[in-house]
């Protein structure tokens, strides 16, 4: 199954080309660069925000000073403005004085508009660096909806002229709760979102000129139970939406003159013989609708949790890891237990019960499937003593043998594939309509990137149906048979309904149900309460038990400790859910507010 490398390798040509034919853009002056903008804001009870905002300039040639735009809407105000120098930590006070000229230093002028404000800081600065502190409240910023509560906010506006090396800002709310918290950042694509402790954090590093950044947090009403900002949009409406922003590849909006007639004509022609073909395909491949009357059995085939995870996933993450190591341990082929930080180099710095201990058993090993085999194998005689390891050795094994490492994860990758592959879950017509598609796709992007050169106006049609046939033409290469889309929509339903139909609507033991719903990727806090739907003091045998102690942010601590050990960073998807933090997503921009800085 070679999906997953074609996959990236499209990837690539389609970022290189988009790149290629896309506008560049001038990025402002280098003689001033903001080197850090940092904000601190608290939410306040009445919906308004208290900002704090320390701005560092790194003026290259001579300026009079700084200037910093404030956004605001008709609803908004700002209130109590403070501007300081900051020198070794401490507080230098600017007055305000609405008649300063070039060439005065230490005081500063506001011009409020209907929709900013505008102030303008004198400090005459030369090849130096200075950072300033702006404090201020802007009254009236987030939102009571029907059910919600809403903080949507630009932090950085589209108004900014200046680049920002790194910017960060932390948001306090009136209260916090992660489970009733959900966030989302909207920007540069390399940005983050996250919670430290209890408080939301964003982060961008190498911000351009021009390019907002603004946050959406939408928590319980009774945080703002004192806002004057109403709105009439449900929860759902605007998880809706982020979810949208989230799949959505950006479309080009910009329309340009017109294009010449020929291309146009091509170009429809074009589409028209695209859908043509989608059309074909998707009739030709229509699944038979009376494909469940004639199952034989109601139970998914036996299969292993690392196939599974790879099945339902189309990827081996660290779950397939995690799943795997403790179906072993269900099994009895290996057993799990802790180490303390005394057991292991001092120079592995860990807290207690970070670590942990795989012991092999004497088991025999003949009734493996072949990546399981492998897997132990691996990781007890290549890494461990041949009996046993912990994570702290497959760490510094990864670290110190990388090539091997990755040579010995990709082959047990393959061997979880091919094993996979023999179970025939895999329409092998996906492959033969797959190239067909993919050529075809390929044929008309080349084209459209001709029509949109020569400013054919429909070569953007012949673009999108291009994609669109790339995108369905790799989704053909892992085209379920009709044996596995029903293996594919048994497991689907008992990850979507695994509390209603518990173990049993399977014909599996609960501690393989469990281990099931790691595979595919349950959130821990799904896990636990599936736990304890079976019954609230149930842990599943010995490696239930570990698995199941949580870190602070909900997470399973064991997942922690061997992602960190095995990837290099403790990746924790049991922690992970939709609107817990991530990336930045594209789109967005509904936010009030915003900033923008440059010099004078």
């Amino acid at each position: 199954m070679e999906v997953e490398t074609l996959k990236n390798k499209l990837l690539i040509v389609i970022i290189a080309l988009l790149i290629l034919f896309s506008p560049i853009d001038v990025f402002a002056d280098e003689d001033l660069i903001i080197s850090s903008w940092l904000v601190e804001a608290e939410l306040k009870e009445d919906g308004s925000l208290a900002i704090i905002k320390d701005v560092t300039y790194d003026f290259n040639s001579s300026f009079n000073g700084i200037y910093m735009d404030i956004i605001l809407d008709d609803m908004m105000e700002i209130k109590d403005l403070q501007v300081f120098e900051l020198e070794s930590g401490q507080e230098i006070e600017y007055s305000q004085d609405q008649r300063a000229k070039k060439g005065q230093s230490q005081v500063y002028s506001m011009d409020l508009t209907a929709n900013s404000a505008n102030i303008m800081v004198f400090s005459p600065s030369e090849d130096e660096i200075k950072t300033f502190r702006f404090k201020y409240l802007l009254t009236n910023v987030a939102s009571r909806h029907t059910d919600t509560g809403e903080l949507y906010f630009k932090l950085i506006g589209a108004n900014n002229e200046t680049p920002i090396d790194y910017f960060k800002a932390t948001i306090e709310l009136p209260s916090f709760s992660q489970n009733d918290v959900k966030i989302f950042a909207h920007g540069p694509l390399h940005g983050k979102t996250y919670y430290d402790k209890e408080v939301v954090v964003l982060e961008v590093n190498d911000l351009p000129a021009k390019t907002f950044v603004e946050t959406r947090i939408l928590f319980p009403q009774d945080y703002i139970p004192l806002a004057s900002r109403q709105g009439n949009r449900s929860l759902e409406e605007i998880l809706d939406e982020e979810e949208s922003l989230l799949e959505k590849i950006r479309e080009d909006a910009v329309r340009r003159e017109n294009r010449k007639s020929i291309l146009n004509k091509i170009s429809l022609g074009l589409s028209a013989l695209g859908l043509l073909i989608l059309g074909f395909l998707v009739t030709r491949l229509k699944r038979n609708p009376d494909i469940f009357t004639n199952m034989k059995d109601i139970y998914p085939d036996e299969i292993s949790p690392a196939e599974l995870s790879l099945f339902m996933n189309l990827s081996i993450g660290p779950r397939a890891y995690i799943a795997t190591l403790l179906d072993l341990a269900r099994r009895e082929y290996l057993r799990l237990e802790t180490i303390t930080s005394t057991d292991i180099k001092k120079k592995t710095k860990v807290r207690e019960s970070d670590t942990y201990l795989f012991i092999k058993n004497d088991t025999p090993t003949n009734k493996l499937l072949k990546h399981e085999e492998f897997l132990m194998s691996w990781f007890f005689n290549t890494i461990g003593d041949g009996k046993k390891l912990t994570t702290a050795e497959i760490d510094g094994y990864r670290e110190k043998y990388s090539t091997n490492f990755y040579k010995e994860q990709s082959a047990w990758s393959k061997l979880v594939k091919d094993e996979l592959l023999s179970r025939e879950y895999y329409d092998p017509r996906g492959k033969t309509y797959g190239v067909f598609t993919l050529v075809i796709s390929l044929f008309l992007f080349v084209l459209s990137i001709v029509s949109l050169v020569n400013e054919g106006l429909f070569g953007i049609l012949l673009l999108l149906i291009s994609f669109i046939m790339m995108i369905y033409g790799i989704t053909l290469f892992q085209r379920k048979s009709e044996r596995g889309y029903i293996q594919y929509q048994l497991w689907k339903d008992f990850k979507k309904n695994n509390q209603v139909k518990g173990s049993e609507g399977l014909g599996l033991s609960t501690d393989l149900a469990i281990i099931y719903l790691i595979a595919l990727g349950l959130p821990m806090k799904d896990l636990d309460e599936y736990r304890k739907s079976v019954d609230f003091e149930y842990y599943p045998m010995h490696w239930g038990y570990f698995f199941f102690l949580t870190n602070s942010q909900g997470g399973s601590r064991f997942e922690d400790s061997f992602n960190k050990s095995f990837y290099g960073n403790a990746t924790n998807s049991s922690s992970s859910s939709f609107g817990g933090g991530g990336g930045f997503s594209a789109g967005g921009g509904g936010g009030v507010g915003g900033s923008g800085s440059g010099g004078f």
